[in-house]
């Protein structure tokens, strides 16, 4: 139900992100609240650690059934700590889709992975391994570093990164190589919510053709 609810807003919003500034982008209620909810996630941490402390009958047993002396797998608090940095991966999709819809034609090409089955497999692949550099962090760096080099390196740059060229290069890629579907575009403003709506109108429709958009200045206000 919350995703048919927010649907169509996120969409609106997603075709806006061409017309609003960097600085609203990066800056508005959303991302600071977002900051905000981490800031509160840390210091819950750092204050468990401060006024916890795992007991040592529960190291030993961790040790022993599970053969490791890794302070993540050994520590619940710590393995907590690890989650909440997991969530920073969404950084490298929401930056990753405001690179391409400013500044890549991709964006133009919402239909791109309509292809045929052989073709659909050729562009897996190849997005595949052109965005596995991203994943050389948890590849070079090893657990055994400090806590602090592994938690940023190993897992939050992974996701972040990965995430990142998924939604920002990843079109781009296979439009180059010539595996993406670069005949459909989308004609008029409101397409795009039309397929979602069984083509029906509601009221206030933009059909006003993409070429012929309002300019940045009038989105803006």
């Amino acid at each position: 139900m919350q995703i048919i609810v927010f649907y169509y807003s996120t969409y609106r919003f997603f075709h806006s992100i061409k017309d609003r500034s960097l600085i609203r982008l990066i800056f508005n209620r959303f991302t600071i609240g977002y900051a905000f909810l981490f800031y509160l996630g840390l210091q819950v941490h750092f204050d468990t650690e401060a006024n916890f402390k795992v007991p040592q009958e529960w190291i030993e047993n961790v040790k022993k059934n599970c053969g490791t002396d890794d302070l993540i797998a050994i520590d619940p608090e710590t393995a907590n700590f690890q989650k909440l940095f997991l969530s920073l991966g969404i950084i490298g999709i929401y930056l990753g889709v405001i690179i391409e819809q400013k500044f890549f034609e991709s964006r133009h090409y919402p239909y791109f992975n309509e292809t045929d089955f052989k073709t659909s497999v050729k562009r897996f692949i190849v997005c595949t391994v052109c965005g596995a550099v991203t994943q050389l962090p948890n590849v070079l760096i090893s657990k055994k570093n400090p806590f602090w080099i592994v938690i940023i390196f190993k897992t939050f740059l992974p996701p972040a990164l990965g995430s990142f060229y998924l939604f920002a290069f990843s079109k781009s890629v296979a439009i180059h190589f010539g595996l993406a579907n670069t005949e459909k575009k989308y004609k008029y403003a409101d397409e795009m919510y039309e397929a979602m709506y069984m083509k029906e109108r509601w009221e206030g429709q933009d059909r006003t053709p993409i070429s012929e958009e309002p300019s940045q200045d009038k989105n803006q206000n």
